[in-house]
């Protein structure tokens, strides 16, 4: 036989560990449940807990009360008023369901249409922008008859 060696794989070890550290909490929390002492300790906190979370709720519904800012339940009754009116109408104003359009594509649908042809697209497509060609304006030099750039350029200024 073949004998494979094992690599260390810390992602099994922590897996490992985490399973027994549940089992053991779960163990101690099954042993601690059937003292009376244990359950009468956590219905006390829970019950402080629940408490404490009202009294947060009304002091914050006051606070929004000065600030004038709708509650959630305030705004889940709205809500629900809306829905009640946006039903009704639906019952009185029944409308036609929405008819589904054709994807805009480029290319024409392949069912009940003819097929383009090469001269079909040349006379749809747009022609191509016509661009303007710069004028050159060659001026002579009034002393020696010769054409230089920097004459044109003063050329075209004192054109009228």
């Amino acid at each position: 036989m073949i004998e494979t060696k094992t690599f260390f794989d810390p992602i099994a070890l922590w897996r490992q560990s985490l399973d027994r550290l549940e089992g053991q909490a779960n163990a101690a929390a099954t042993g601690n449940m059937e003292n009376e002492r244990v359950a009468r300790a956590l219905s006390v906190a829970m019950n402080a807990t629940v408490g404490a979370q009202n009294v947060f709720d009304k002091g914050l519904h006051k606070f929004y009360e000065r600030l004038d800012i709708p509650a959630r339940s305030e705004l889940a009754a709205v809500a629900a008023a809306v829905q009640r009116v946006e039903d009704r109408l639906a019952e009185l104003f029944p409308q036609a369901a929405p008819q589904a359009r054709p994807a805009r594509t480029r290319k024409p649908e392949a069912a009940g249409q003819p097929q383009a042809t090469a001269a079909d697209e040349a006379v749809a497509q747009p022609a191509a922008k016509r661009t303007r060609k710069a004028r050159t304006v060659v001026a002579a030099d009034a002393d020696t008859g010769s054409a230089t750039p920097a004459r044109a350029k003063r050329a075209r200024r004192t054109r009228p």
